[in-house]
């Protein structure tokens, strides 16, 4: 392969990378709910989120911190990127977010309240996490995926509604995802997975949606 032809590939990846990023940020600038999640509505003049010299330690790295001092606020209706090099602790944070990795020392909060006190169901309702990586063994086929989305954080199981069965269509379509709807995850490339998970993370329909490297294996 001569460097004229390598430099054009490595620029159509580059460009079929950039209008993934451009697909996600559309879905994203798309008007979201802002929910009232039982006793912990959005409170006038807090940020929705607060970290307050927050610090993360693994216990197999007692000694060198993932997270060190951080204190952060993010309010209604932004959006915020984090940028740095690997290792760098910005998985760490999401995960403190998401509410998976509570922090060693400081305070994290959500809409006010102690993150490690807003129960798991109750968590989902506000706030949808995309991981970097995910894997399941389980046979659930796209459809099932988005539906079970649908559900998430009630506290009684019910029917699934037309609602329901209607907005998983229009997913499919803005992730172009109709002709993967009835296929499982294990037959999927990378990129039909990724893509089916980002899915997932709008037909929770939260306020609050958190990303760990939403473009990995999108072409």
């Amino acid at each position: 392969m001569t460097e004229t032809t390598s430099q054009e590939a490595a620029g159509r990846r580059n460009g079929r990378r950039a209008a993934s990023s451009r697909q996600v940020t559309s879905q994203l600038s798309a008007s979201l709910p802002v929910l009232e999640v039982d006793d912990i509505p959005q409170q006038a003049g807090i940020p929705v989120i607060i970290f307050d010299h927050m610090t993360k330690v693994y216990p197999a790295q007692p000694n060198k911190p993932a997270l060190h001092d951080i204190s952060l606020q993010i309010d209604a209706g932004e959006f915020v990127f984090l940028v740095g090099h690997s290792g760098s602790g910005k998985t760490t944070l999401l995960r403190v977010l998401a509410g998976i990795a509570p922090p060693t020392s400081g305070r994290a909060t959500l809409r006010g309240r102690d993150l490690r006190e807003i129960p798991d169901g109750r968590r989902a309702r506000m706030l949808a996490f995309l991981a970097q990586e995910e894997h399941t063994d389980l046979p659930f086929t796209a459809r099932d995926v988005l539906l079970l989305a649908r559900g998430v954080g009630l506290s009684d199981w019910r029917p699934y509604r037309r609602a329901d069965h209607e907005a998983v269509e229009a997913l499919a379509q803005q992730w172009e995802l109709t002709g993967l709807l009835d296929r499982t995850l294990q037959d999927m490339s990378g990129g039909e997975r990724k893509r089916v998970l980002l899915a997932r993370t709008f037909a929770q329909d939260t306020a609050i949606i958190v990303l760990d490297e939403p473009t990995n294996h999108l072409d």
